[in-house]
This record gives structure tokens, sequence and C-alpha cells, in this order.
């Protein structure tokens, strides 16, 4: 019996693996390259809300917008926590990694912070 995948060339095969395995290790990937860390001042916060998610954003008062997220790969799943405990007017000393690519809605992401 002929296994359902023996009609597709290999190349297709190996492309979907390789798909796969680059969205699963984009966001590692792009924390362990672009990390930084920043004193900011808390200019303004707010959510924005997109389909099924919601983006918890700060602004400093270079008018730079960040986005805090959650680590999965290292089991930090407190975002919206963090977010509520930052107040406008503190300066706050982060850690993030990412940049501004405004065309897909990226925004750099803040993933720690502590009072400066």
């Amino acid at each position: 019996m002929l296994s359902k995948f023996s009609n597709l060339p290999l190349i297709y095969i190996v492309i979907f693996v390789l798909l796969f395995v680059a969205t699963f290790f984009f966001r590692p990937i792009l924390f362990y390259t672009t990390q930084f860390t920043e004193v900011i001042t808390i200019k303004d916060k707010y959510q924005l809300h997109k389909r099924n998610s919601t983006k918890y954003l700060v602004v400093n008062e270079n008018d730079t917008i960040y986005n805090l997220v959650n680590v999965w790969w290292k089991g930090d799943f407190d975002k919206s926590d963090d977010w509520v405990q930052m107040k406008i007017g503190n300066t706050y000393k982060i850690q993030g990694y990412g940049f501004r690519f405004p065309l897909l809605s990226w925004y750099k992401n803040i993933h720690a912070y502590e009072e400066a």
C-alpha cells in the first residue's frame, strides 16, 4: 500500500517542515538576537483589541510605543498584570526585544521591567 504522501514531491514536504519550524522558532530567535534595555517614562498606555487578542501598549515620553508580551518559552504569562501595574508618569528600566515594523503593526516588545 502506498502512503498518501508518496505522490507529493519531497520538496513540498521539506518546505512545509521548514515553514513550520520557522514559524515556531521565530519569536525565540527574535528574542535572542534583538534584546535591549532602556529607561523610559510612561506617557500613556492603552489596549489595542484585534480579532481574538489584545495588545497591551505603553507609550514613552518620546512617543515610542512598546508592547508588553508573554514569553511562552520561558513560562512567563503575566503581561496583563504587568500592564496594570505600570503607572503613567513613572519611570521604568525595561528589558525587551524586537523592533518597530509598521506594515505588520509590530512594536518593540517589553518582557520585563522594574521601577527606576
